[in-house]
């Protein structure tokens, strides 16, 4: 045997865990790098090296296994950066994404505005096919119809396309033959099939997931053959595994197919985790909860089962695929507080991320966030913070309390980041009682497991 790394990129630090013959040697922590994520994980491998006193290309070398868990994916769409998206479909079909349940999300008040799409109806072509739930083709697909489409679609300047036919998952022919059009017309932009990536019952859903796929495939694959050529470029022949929605691993090539698959991986391992020390100290239900630079995510274990879900979404679009169930809050580090008009004191979803990162950082950040209080009131001791190696400011952290929240409020900067700290706790402890309490179970019979 010999190393095997763990890592993981979050949205404000990189962390990494090192393991050699099974055998726990480390962890390591450095700041997530949002220009190149990469340099985030070799800074992460340089500070492992540090430790063992041998170089990068010494310890890839030496290593086995690379398992890669990141937010990437879950970032693009939450900062609605994904590529630019066409989506060829069945005529009839355009508005499926604009339709999409007829749900509310507060069924009393008809003032909340549907969901956007996820993509702009012009982008939406129809094509004159159809195809019967036997699988029978009912009206031949007209492929000069189709090459136009996609000649449109390349003029538009989109950087991917979905493919999405009605009842493609008895029958993919149509769906095949526009691929091959889309290879021989815009040879270079990647394209999605569901019948392909997730051949699912219930259009909305599928048409959603191949979609955000879609939206994925061009930057997820950029990045992880990035990270893929630098590890080999260091020295690394062993196996690269990513950490998928569901807490489990896939090759990295297979992931580069179908990136929507890692939406939720990086809080995934995180109930896992939870279910190793759950079977290790005999407790049978836990509540799992983990703070991150962020956000704060809960998630349960019941009798010994990670709670899992079948219809896990992201801003309320269905992914289509099985997911640990994590309740994600904007209750992290890195989240912001404020005073809004009405004078009230709130915090998050807003974070500092890692870049500019918290004011006490001292790389730019002026807006006052839950690590700032926390320097405030001296829970987190300026000396000792990441055993020293990493600065930060108590002055910057006052400051932007003062300006911030203190000064408007017309209290001290205690009483500030006292507040600061209470509506984050309050946030958290409402999170866990809606996964237990509102469900119907009784949280008194579950051991916290924190992370």
């Amino acid at each position: 045997m010999g190393y095997r790394i763990s890592i993981d990129v979050g949205g404000t630090f990189t962390d990494m865990t090192l393991c050699e013959d099974g055998i726990f040697v480390g962890r390591y922590k450095s700041p997530t790098t949002p220009e190149d994520l990469v340099l985030g994980v070799l800074d992460c491998l340089e500070l492992a090296c540090g430790q063992l006193k041998i170089g990068i290309r010494d310890l890839l070398d030496k290593s086995e296994a690379f398992i890669h868990g990141s937010t990437t994916a879950t970032n693009a769409i939450l900062e609605n950066s994904g590529a630019k998206c066409g989506l060829i479909c069945t005529k009839g079909t355009k508005y499926t994404l604009w339709k999409g349940e007829g749900r509310r999300v507060d069924v009393f008040n008809y003032k909340v505005p549907n969901p956007k799409p996820i993509i702009r109806p012009y982008l939406c072509l129809e094509v004159h096919e159809r195809i019967d739930r036997e699988g029978q083709i009912l009206v031949p697909l007209d492929e000069a119809e189709v090459r136009n489409m996609v000649r449109q679609l390349r003029d538009w300047n989109v950087e991917t396309i979905a493919v999405c036919l009605l009842w493609s998952i008895v029958n993919p022919e149509h769906e095949n033959l526009i691929g091959n059009i889309i290879e021989e017309e815009c040879p270079g932009i990647p394209y999605c099939l569901s019948s392909d990536i997730q051949p699912i019952l219930r259009e909305y859903h599928r048409q959603s997931c191949i979609v955000l796929n879609a939206m994925l495939q061009p930057i997820v694959t950029s990045y992880l053959n990035r990270l893929k050529v630098v590890l080999a470029d260091n020295g690394f022949t062993g196996e690269v595994l990513v950490i998928v929605s569901s807490g489990g691993v896939v090759p990295i090539t297979e992931i580069m197919r179908r990136p929507v698959f890692m939406l939720f991986s990086g809080p995934a391992m995180g109930p896992v985790a939870g279910l190793r020390y759950g079977i290790e100290e005999n407790v049978d239900n836990l509540l799992v909860v983990d703070m991150g630079g962020t956000s704060y995510d809960i998630s349960t274990i019941i009798d010994k089962r990670i709670t899992v879900t079948k219809e896990a979404r992201i801003m309320r679009y269905p992914t289509g695929v099985a997911a640990t169930e994590i309740l994600t809050l904007g209750a992290g580090g890195g989240s912001v507080g404020k005073v809004d008009a009405a004078k009230r004191l709130t915090v998050g979803p807003k974070s500092a991320g890692a870049d500019p990162g918290p004011a006490c950082y001292m790389k730019g950040g002026t807006e006052p966030t839950v690590t700032d209080a926390c320097v405030v009131l001296g829970y987190i001791a300026p000396n000792y913070f990441l055993g020293g190696k990493f600065r930060i400011s108590a002055e910057l952290a006052r400051k932007a309390i003062n300006d911030g929240i203190a000064k408007p409020l017309k209290i001290s900067v205690e009483r500030a980041a006292f507040g600061i700290y209470q509506v984050c706790k309050e946030n958290m402890v409402g999170g866990m009682i809606e996964m237990t309490v509102r469900r119907g179970i009784d949280p008194r019979e579950f051991v916290i497991v924190t992370g």
